[in-house]
């Protein structure tokens, strides 16, 4: 089903839908709604409103069973409506499936700005686990590029606090995407917190986490050398006493040569023999 013609912002009049007046309490929230909270000071407002003018655009809904009904869009004017005292509220009742709710809800929350981004991500990833949808499908439909639909599907590989911080709002998107390239969730956290104590901007995180990486990065490259170091002093004595001649190992675990000294002629001939060559 066409998401567009569900969430149509032409009204409904011109559509030929019908307005029907139905009770408050037996509308249930969508389900899939992505946006968890919705400000107290939008409620009030939009409660003041309704209550000095009405309900001027109906809400959108579902009929789950008789005189049952579930959202699509609007949950804040319902909401609204029932702090502003009204036992009933216009409503267009249209088909929908559950996978038009998960699209039509973002669709909204997203055109209003109001998702955070943990939200938004959350919204786009339940889409495609739901749904098998890829992220070309799920950009297609919702009228975005690719790759904001990864990058903000990439916020949701942080930690659960770094998350948390960022649904707070203590946290950019910024700095959760700059964040997402420490793999060490315990040090995402840290830096996460330092960027809430001490004001970090999104470059100056970018810095930190660069150099940290380069850092780690080098410390990986010193560790594997000592390992093989290691190892190849071991085998370079269980070599030795084998050809009862010194011998060393140059080279790393990807590659090198090994290096077997000889004194005289005799001696070459001593070793060739262990390898099985003789002249």
């Amino acid at each position: 089903m066409n998401t567009k013609s569900l969430f149509s912002s032409v009204p409904s009049e011109e559509l030929g839908e019908k307005i029907s007046l139905i009770k408050v309490d037996s509308i249930s929230p969508n389900p899939y709604q992505p946006r968890k909270e919705i400000r107290e000071e939008e409620l009030e407002e939009l409660t003041q409103s309704i209550k000095e003018k009405g309900l001027l655009q109906p809400v959108i809904v579902r009929q789950q069973k008789e005189n049952h009904f579930e959202l699509i869009a609007g949950e804040r004017r319902w909401r609204s409506a029932i702090r502003a005292g009204l036992e009933t509220i216009p409503a267009i009742i249209r088909r929908a499936s559950d996978r038009d709710l998960i699209e039509i809800a973002l669709m909204e929350n997203l055109q209003r700005s109001d998702l955070n981004p943990i939200e938004e991500a959350r919204g786009y990833a339940l889409m495609i686990e739901k749904y098998g949808l890829t992220q070309e499908v799920v950009a297609q439909r919702l009228g975005k590029n690719r790759a904001t639909i990864a990058n903000s599907l990439r916020l949701l590989s942080l930690s659960q606090p770094v998350q948390d911080l960022i649904e707070k709002g203590s946290l950019s998107q910024g700095h959760g995407k700059v964040l997402v390239g420490l793999t060490d969730r315990e040090m995402q956290e840290k830096v996460a917190q330092k960027i809430v104590k001490e004001g970090w901007s999104v470059r100056k995180t970018e810095e930190f986490v660069g150099n940290y990486n380069e850092k780690k990065k080098k410390s990986l490259v010193v560790q594997k050398e000592k390992e093989a170091d290691f190892l190849f002093t071991n085998i370079e004595k269980e070599l030795c006493v084998k050809f009862g001649s010194p011998v060393k190992i140059k080279g790393d675990k990807n590659s090198g040569k090994i290096e077997i000294t000889f004194r005289s002629i005799q001696d070459l001939h001593r070793v060739l023999g262990f390898l099985g060559i003789s002249f």
